[in-house]
């Protein structure tokens, strides 16, 4: 969670929602240019993250994950 819409971002508050046991994706760590990048985001098993805070104080974020060649949208509700 970042409060200061994403320009900081202390590592003390990460939740892991998600693990990829595919390691890192292709392109994900920079060095690649964003035509290379946007290619390689068809190979991606963990992708598209958006949350929104709920009026209970809860986060609520969805994004697909995939094994494979089978992807799945995915949701996970965080209490903060």
């Amino acid at each position: 969670m970042s409060r200061d819409l994403g320009h900081a971002w202390n590592p003390a508050n990460e939740v892991e929602v998600y693990s990829s046991a595919a390691g890192d994706e292709p392109a994900a760590a920079g060095g690649a240019s964003e035509a290379e990048c946007w290619n390689a985001m068809g190979a991606w098993q963990f992708g598209h993250p958006r949350g929104v805070l709920l009026a209970n104080g809860e986060v609520f974020v969805v994004f697909y994950a995939a094994v494979g060649v089978t992807r799945s949208a995915c949701w996970a509700r965080i209490a903060i």
